[in-house]
């Protein structure tokens, strides 16, 4: 209570007693403008891919009250310590209301986390853990809410994770009884992590349960003592596959954007449903044409694909220096709270949300949601004496204010505008519609085949780069269209056939060598 009242009186404080305009921080002004041409040139790419025509992708956002990086906050308001009742009661409540708030959105899905070990067995509370999540999954299913659960490592840093929660993730990872100093190993994880998301599909049931993701995430956090290479997270997803009884639930895995490809490449000759990915620097080529690999690989298995987490991170190049984020997890969350960035934010949004219907995915996770609820303009001389923490501590008192009386914030308006005609009842959502059908072989080294329902008179083949440049315009007619590759250089490429400018068909073709 003592930290709500110093965050009240912070933000009165900056509200009346600034005198002057603050100007914000000058590598705030070049990543505005670099992020801008960088998303500019992510939209131009991906309105070749989509004809325009809706599919019913699932919207959600991260469920942060109940996130499990916040620990023994979950359970008592005085950390560590027992669950207290009274404040669970309180915090359940404030859940309700947030998953009320995700309605207004339009979101039709929720993100929960339950991180690794906070659920096996041995771990500490992890008893009273899972009673947690019981209370907030039937509070979101009430809600009418499908689940969508990502298993990945607790956060071992103190700033995300709760620091006596971090203390016993230590604890248990290196000693976990106490006496054997049995640390954790490949082997030890793999029977843990197996074991508690047995629990979450029997005792919780989401709708969707993604089991890898982020690996050199999870690698950092489990403080090296697991290595996630390709090649081990391959065995990891079979090995669980392998051994999960998962009573229907999809099943996926996933990596960053910025992850070796080769991630991707092993996981699609997986049993798994669905293939994940994250993404948050859009810098270098971790969306175009990264994104678009990842995709064309999920398709050509007949592997659905999500988008377990994305925001955009507010990054210069030189603090994305060369592909690796300076910036700390606390600073890039503190500036989302600013609305400084709509611009970025409504440019990345609107990408996500084309790309999801040009490519048809099954769901989509705003991680920052509590930003659709409003952003405070950077206004006050005295933001810049602040740290990252009292920032977002500013942001989320005025997030949380607004979803307390159901009010969007510009970007949650901008957002529910934008796919409001998705979550419409007659939006199209054919889950086993076969990608590019119509098209024989694909991959093709020489030539393929489009074909077509019906003959076509005069028509327009267009052929885009994964840029959105065209690369090839040509007329033809009848139903069978022969494409040849000429000159074209090995890659994805998309189609399109258009009559008196209208689509008739579209969609992907990939050249090998």
């Amino acid at each position: 209570m003592k930290n709500l009242y110093k965050i009240s009186f912070i933000i009165l404080f900056i509200l009346f007693n600034h005198t002057a305009y603050a100007q914000e921080p000058a590598n705030w002004q070049l990543a505005k403008t670099q992020l801008t041409a960088k998303l500019d040139t992510i939209n131009t790419a991906i309105t070749p891919r989509w004809d325009g025509k809706h599919y019913g992708t699932l919207f959600a956002g991260n469920l942060l009250l109940a996130n499990s990086n916040r620990g023994y906050s979950l359970l008592t308001r005085t950390p560590p310590g027992a669950p207290d009742s009274n404040y669970q009661k309180y915090l359940y409540k404030k859940i309700d209301t947030m998953l009320t708030a995700f309605a207004l959105v339009g979101y039709k899905s929720v993100d929960i986390t339950i991180n690794y070990p906070i659920l096996v067995k041995s771990f500490p509370n992890s008893s009273y853990y899972l009673d947690f999540y019981k209370n907030v999954y039937k509070i979101a299913h009430n809600k009418g809410f499908k689940i969508i659960e990502g298993v990945d490592i607790t956060f071992s840093d103190s700033l995300i994770g709760e620091p006596n929660m971090v203390k016993d993730l230590r604890n248990y990872l290196y000693n976990p009884d106490g006496v054997s100093n049995d640390t954790l190993d490949a082997t030890r994880y793999l029977k843990d992590k197996t074991e508690m998301m047995q629990t979450i599909i029997d005792s919780l049931a989401p709708d969707y349960l993604s089991l890898e993701n982020e690996p050199m995430t999870a690698q950092h956090n489990l403080f090296g003592l697991v290595r996630f290479t390709p090649e081990n997270t391959l065995y990891f997803v079979n090995y669980f596959m392998d051994h999960l009884v998962t009573h229907g639930i999809p099943i996926g895995t996933g990596a960053g954007s910025w992850d070796n490809i080769q991630y991707f490449e092993n996981y699609v000759t997986t049993k798994v449903d669905f293939i994940d990915f994250h993404t948050y620097p859009i810098y270098k080529d971790f969306f175009v044409n990264k994104v678009f690999i990842i995709d064309s690989l999920a398709k050509l298995h007949n592997k659905k694909i999500v988008v377990g987490e994305c925001w955009c991170h507010k990054e210069t190049l030189d603090e994305f220096n060369n592909g690796k984020d300076v910036l700390n997890e606390t600073d890039f969350m503190s500036r989302n709270v600013f609305s400084y960035w709509y611009n970025v934010d409504t440019l990345f949004i609107k990408a996500m949300v084309n790309l999801s219907q040009s490519d048809k995915f099954e769901y989509v996770n705003f991680f920052n949601s509590n930003a659709m609820f409003g952003q405070i303009p950077w206004d006050s001389p005295y933001y810049d004496s602040l740290s990252s923490y009292q920032l977002l501590n500013i942001g989320q008192t005025v997030e949380y204010s607004n979803m307390a009386y159901q009010t969007l914030g510009e970007l949650g308006t901008f957002t529910k505008n934008l796919i409001s005609n998705i979550n419409n009842p007659e939006a199209v959502q054919d889950n086993n519609q076969t990608y590019n059908d119509l098209v024989y072989p694909n991959p093709f080294n020489y030539s393929t085949t489009i074909q077509l329902q019906q003959n076509i008179g005069n028509s327009n083949l267009i052929i885009y780069n994964i840029f959105g440049q065209i690369v090839r315009s040509t007329n033809v007619s009848g139903n069978k269209i022969i494409v040849e590759r000429d000159n074209l250089p090995a890659g994805v490429y998309f189609y399109r056939i258009t009559q008196n400018n209208e689509i008739i068909v579209s969609g992907k073709l990939m050249i090998m060598d």
